[in-house]
């Protein structure tokens, strides 16, 4: 709306200055001029209007929302479900972006610490976990995560901080699952795990267990909750930023 009232006010600015210029040199008034400026800013300032009420701005609802993203990841899950595992084991040195694809091989991966504690990172924000060394690992705090699972596909890349290295072992490609025990990672469901609903308990550790569009997002919790019901769709990422869960279907 806001661009055709600029448009009118130019027009009312180039009537009134033609006005002003006929005043002051005694001329008679331009009549066409006048009256296709007069009539072409009316017409302006009334679609202005029209176009305002017919088109007020509407929020995106949450639903549209939710919707976009579920859309969303399932596409990045889809993607995954025909990544090709080229997994070679390798090392990664701390503070160092590393492309896959070019730096690392695209494939499925166990990411451990050698030695120390840190983070590691991922370029789509998938990955996001605090991994430490078993020697330093301490029972007593439920959050610790000793490996990771990790599906780095090429394109993406990925970034340690806080300690000297990372060890990426390769990992092949296994049967999905629809009973067994899950380690912290990322699982695809359709390809490591088979959709369907499962009741997931806790075995070691505690922290989040979600899918990548949060149609699933929990916290498992030795002291508050250990194990709840969860609903698995083809496509979907399932991520595990917990030690080890059990999975049993419904």
């Amino acid at each position: 709306m806001g661009s055709f009232f600029i448009f009118s006010v130019l027009i009312g600015l180039i009537m009134l200055t033609t006005h002003f210029y006929q005043k002051l040199h005694n001329k008679q008034p331009m009549k066409r001029i006048y009256r296709y400026f007069g009539w072409g800013g009316l017409t302006f300032i009334m679609l202005g209007l029209l176009i305002a009420t017919l088109s007020p701005n509407q929020p995106i609802s949450s639903n549209h929302t939710d919707q976009f993203t579920k859309r969303k990841s399932t596409v990045v899950g889809n993607n995954l479900l025909k990544h090709t595992n080229s997994a070679m084991t390798t090392d990664i040195k701390n503070d160092k972006s590393y492309h896959v694809g070019s730096n690392i091989a695209a494939g499925i991966y166990e990411l451990s610490s050698p030695s120390g504690s840190g983070n590691i990172i991922s370029s789509d924000g998938l990955i996001d976990i605090i991994l430490t060394s078993p020697q330093l690992d301490n029972s007593a705090v439920d959050s610790n995560v000793t490996s990771y699972r990790a599906i780095l596909p090429k394109g993406s890349s990925i970034k340690i901080m806080g300690f000297p290295s990372a060890h990426l072992e390769a990992l092949k490609a296994s049967p999905a699952i629809s009973n067994g025990n899950l380690t912290a990672g990322e699982y695809r469901v359709g390809k490591d795990v088979l959709p369907g609903t499962y009741t997931v308990t806790l075995v070691a550790g505690g922290g989040t267990l979600r899918t990548a569009d949060n149609q699933v997002n929990a916290d498992l919790s030795p002291d508050t909750n250990k194990s709840m019901k969860i609903t698995l769709e083809k496509g979907q990422l399932l991520i595990l930023n917990i030690q080890t869960v059990s999975l049993q279907k419904s």
